[in-house]
C-alpha cells in the first residue's frame, strides 16, 4: 500500500478533529489541558479522551509515513511544500496522542533532519550570485527558527532543539572543513567582486554590510580578516595614480580614502579595524608620499586653502605623510619670518598671518604645537621688527571688517590680536580706520563693528573701547534719524568727543551764549526759581512734520540747516529752530560736507581722560544731578527703581552709591522731594 502524502496526512487528522469534536458534543467527555512533564519519560500522565484515542487507532499504522513528512519538512524548506509539511508538524505538535509518538520514535532523528536541511541551504554552488545567496539564507533561517520554536514549546527536544539556529549552522560546517573553507572562499570572493564594482560606481555599500554579518554569522571573522588585508595590499599595490594636476589629484585621493572608510565600516566589530587601517595608512601613504611633496610646496604657498585642509587630513591617515607634510610646513613658517625680516609691506604680511591662521584650524596633520610656535615665532619676529605691529593689524581689520563673513573668523583674529605688543596703541591707530568707515556713505558692517568691539571689551575692559562705542553710537543714532525723518542722505550727528578727526578744534564759547548762561544760573540762585540750562547736547522732544522725535538743540541746528528756504517746515517749528539759531551764529556747531556736528567744547566729553582728577569727578556728580532733575521735571514724579534705569541710558558704569548720593544733593538743593521711594520735581 502506498504511504499517504503530506496532504493526505493532514487533511485526515482535520477530519477526525472534526469527528472527534462532534462526539464530544454528543458524550459531553471534558479533556483536561496537557500538563507538562518531563520529557524523557516514555509516557505522559493524562486522562484519555475518546478524540485522543480515536486518533491513535487511525494512525498507529502509518507512523512510518509521519517520519517521512517530518524528513520533508527539514529537508525541504526551500520547496514549495514548505508550508504544508510545517502545519503538519504543528498539528502533530498540538495532539497530545501524536506529541507522545514523536517524542517516543523521532528523538534521535532530528539532529539528522535539520543538518540535512541546513546542507541543502550551503550548497552555494548552486546560487547565481552572493547576494541570491545571502538573501535566501535570511528567508530559510526565518523559516527553520519558526520549525524549531514549534518543536521547542512542545517541551520535547530541550537540548536538540533549543540550540539557536546559528549554532546549527556553525556545529555543521565546523564538521566539514571543506564546506567551511568554501564559505570562507565564497564571503572573500563575494568582498573582492564588489571592492571593484564599488570603486567603480556600479554596486551598493549595502553588499559590503552583508559580507561582515555572515563571516559573523557563521564565525569565520579571522579567516576572512586575512583574506581582506592580502586584499588590500595587492591593491594598493597595483593602483594607478591618474595624471591630474595638484588639486584635482588631492580629490582623487581623497575619493579613494572615502572609498576605504566606506567599505570598512562594517568590519570594526568583525575582523579588527585598526589591523585594516595599519594596513592601509602604511601602503597607501607610501603610494601617496611620492606626490605629496609637490603637492604641499605648491599649496602652501598659494590662496587655495580648502586644498590645504584635505591635504591635512590625507597626511593624518600616515605616519610618512604627517612628518613629510610637517617638513613642508615649518619651511612655509620659516619662510613666512624672513619676509617679515625683509621689510615686506603689509600687505603681504597680512595675506601670510591669513594663512597662518588656515594652517591653526587644521585638526589633522600636523601637530598643534608645531603650528603653535611656527605663530609665535612669526609674531615674535613681527614685534621686533615692526614697531608698528598695530598699524598692520588695524589695516588688516580695516579690510575683513567689511566682509560679510567677518563673524566666522572672528576668534582668529582675536588671536592674533593676543599676540600684539602695545594694545593701546592699536585701539588708536584703528580709531582713524573706524572713522572712515563709519562715515563711509551707506555702510552697512556696524553690526560686525560692535561684534569686533565686544570681543576686544573682553579682552581690556570696556574703558579701552569706550571711544570706539560711542562713535558707533553716533553712527546709528543718526541712522535712525534718517529713517524717522525720511530724508535721505540725512547729517551725521556728532556728539561724542572722541572722533579723532576733530578733536584739534577748540573754539572758546561764544560771549553771547556766556553771558546768557550766567543770567540763568543768577536767576536760579537769587529767585530759587527751577529753570534749568539746556546745553546743546540736552535731550529735548519735538517734531518734525508727521515724526516725534527726541534729539538734541544739536538736531534742532541741523534741521534748520536742512530746512532754510523750506516753506513745508510747519510754523510751530520754525519758532522752535528761531531759539536755536544763536548756536549756529556764534559757530558753536561745525560742518564738515554733509556732517554736521557740536564743536568739541560742546560734545559729550570723555570723562575716563581724567577719571581720577577733582573736577572729572565732580563734573560727573553734577551731570548726575542735573540728569535726575531733568528726569523728574519731565514726569513730575518718578519711582527710584525707573529712576535708576533711566539714569543707567545716559551715565555709564553708575553704582547704587552714586545714585543715593546724587539723590540727598538734590534734595539738599530743593531740586526734588523723595519720599516713599518716589521722587518728586519741585516747581
Amino acid at each position: 500500500m502506498q504511504n499517504p502524502s503530506v496532504s493526505q496526512i493532514l487533511d485526515r487528522l482535520n477530519q477526525d478533529s472534526q469527528t472527534s469534536t462532534t462526539k464530544k458534543s454528543t458524550k459531553t467527555i471534558k479533556i483536561k489541558k496537557p500538563v507538562k512533564k518531563n520529557i524523557t519519560s516514555p509516557s505522559i500522565n493524562r486522562t484519555s479522551s475518546v478524540s485522543e484515542q480515536q486518533t491513535e487507532e487511525n494512525f498507529d499504522i502509518q507512523w512510518e509515513s509521519i517520519l517521512e513528512c517530518v524528513k520533508q519538512t527539514f529537508s525541504s524548506v526551500k520547496s514549495a511544500n514548505y508550508e504544508t509539511t510545517y502545519q503538519l508538524i504543528e498539528k502533530l505538535c498540538k495532539n497530545q496522542v501524536t506529541l507522545q509518538k514523536l517524542a517516543d520514535k523521532y528523538t534521535n532523528t532530528i539532529d539528522e533532519y535539520s543538518n540535512n536541511s541546513i546542507k541543502s541551504i550551503l550548497q552555494l554552488q548552486n546560487y547565481e550570485s552572493f547576494e541570491n545567496f545571502y538573501i535566501e539564507l535570511q528567508q530559510n533561517i526565518e523559516k527553520l527558527e519558526t520549525l524549531f520554536s514549534t518543536f521547542e514549546k512542545s517541551y520535547l527536544y530541550p537540548v536538540t532543539i533549543s540550540k539557536s539556529i546559528q549554532n546549527q549552522f556553525i556545529k555543521y560546517i565546523s564538521q566539514n572543513s571543506a564546506q567551511q573553507d568554501f564559505i570562507i572562499t565564497f564571503l572573500a570572493d563575494g568582498f573582492k567582486q564588489n571592492r571593484l564594482k564599488y570603486v567603480n560606481g556600479s554596486t551598493d555599500i549595502k553588499h559590503f554590510q552583508i559580507i561582515a554579518n555572515c563571516s559573523h554569522f557563521f564565525e569565520v571573522e579571522s579567516d576572512l580578516q586575512a583574506v581582506i588585508i592580502e586584499d588590500a595590499t595587492q591593491y594598493y599595490q597595483t593602483l594607478e595614480v591618474p595624471q591630474l594636476d595638484n588639486e584635482n589629484l588631492i580629490n582623487w585621493f581623497e575619493k579613494q580614502i572615502n572609498y576605504e572608510i566606506d567599505m570598512y565600516q562594517y568590519f570594526k566589530t568583525t575582523i579588527g579595524i585598526e589591523i585594516i587601517d595599519t594596513s592601509r595608512q602604511t601602503l597607501y601613504g607610501m603610494k601617496f608620499y611620492m606626490y605629496l611633496q609637490n603637492i604641499i610646496s605648491d599649496l602652501v604657498f598659494s590662496k587655495k586653502y580648502d586644498s590645504i585642509v584635505k591635504v591635512s587630513k590625507l597626511c593624518d591617515y600616515s605616519p610618512e605623510m604627517k612628518e613629510l607634510f610637517t617638513d613642508e610646513f615649518k619651511k612655509f613658517a620659516k619662510n613666512c619670518v624672513s619676509q617679515v625680516k625683509k621689510g615686506t609691506n603689509v600687505a603681504i604680511i597680512s595675506d601670510i598671518f591669513g594663512k597662518l591662521l588656515v594652517f591653526r584650524d587644521l585638526k589633522e596633520g600636523i601637530e598643534n604645537e608645531t603650528i603653535n610656535d611656527a605663530f609665535k615665532a612669526f609674531c615674535t619676529e613681527m614685534r621686533s621688527k615692526y614697531r608698528k605691529l598695530q598699524l598692520m593689524y588695524a589695516e588688516f581689520i580695516n579690510q575683513k571688517i567689511q566682509e560679510d563673513d567677518f563673524p566666522q573668523h572672528l576668534s582668529d583674529y582675536i588671536l592674533f590680536f593676543r599676540q600684539l605688543s602695545s594694545i593701546d596703541e592699536f585701539v588708536l591707530e584703528n580709531r582713524s580706520y573706524l572713522v572712515n568707515r563709519l562715515l563711509s556713505p551707506n555702510y552697512s558692517h556696524i553690526s560686525n563693528e560692535e561684534i569686533f568691539g565686544k570681543a576686544i571689551e573682553e579682552i581690556i575692559g570696556s574703558d579701552g573701547i569706550k571711544s570706539t562705542f560711542q562713535m558707533i553710537s553716533d553712527v546709528k543714532y543718526s541712522r535712525s534719524m534718517d529713517i524717522k525723518l525720511s530724508i535721505p542722505g540725512f547729517v551725521t550727528l556728532i556728539k561724542y568727543d572722541t572722533w579723532p578727526e576733530y578733536q584739534e578744534i577748540f573754539p572758546e564759547v561764544p560771549r553771547q551764549i556766556e553771558v546768557l548762561r550766567k543770567e540763568f544760573e543768577n536767576q536760579f540762585h537769587e529767585e530759587n526759581k527751577k529753570i534749568s540750562w539746556v546745553s546743546p547736547l540736552e535731550t529735548v522732544d519735538f517734531e518734525y512734520g508727521n515724526a516725534k522725535i527726541s534729539g538734541s538743540l544739536t538736531h534742532l541746528c541741523a534741521l534748520m540747516k536742512i530746512s532754510e528756504g523750506n516753506d513745508k517746515i510747519p510754523k510751530d517749528i520754525k519758532e522752535q529752530l528761531v531759539a536755536a539759531k544763536i548756536l549756529d551764529e556764534n559757530n558753536m556747531i561745525s560742518t564738515e560736507g554733509n556732517f554736521i556736528l557740536p564743536l568739541p567744547k560742546y560734545r559729550i566729553p570723555d570723562f575716563h581722560k581724567e577719571e581720577n582728577s577733582y573736577e572729572a569727578q565732580q563734573n560727573r556728580k553734577d551731570r548726575i544731578i542735573a540728569r535726575i532733575v531733568l528726569i523728574a521735571k519731565k514726569t513730575k514724579e518718578v519711582p527710584k527703581h525707573d529712576l535708576e534705569e533711566q539714569l543707567k541710558q545716559f551715565i555709564s558704569e553708575l553704582t547704587e552709591e552714586e545714585i543715593i548720593n546724587s539723590i540727598n544733593n538734590a534734595v539738599k538743593r530743593e531740586y526734588i522731594s523723595f519720599d516713599n521711594d518716589i521722587i518728586r520735581f519741585l516747581p
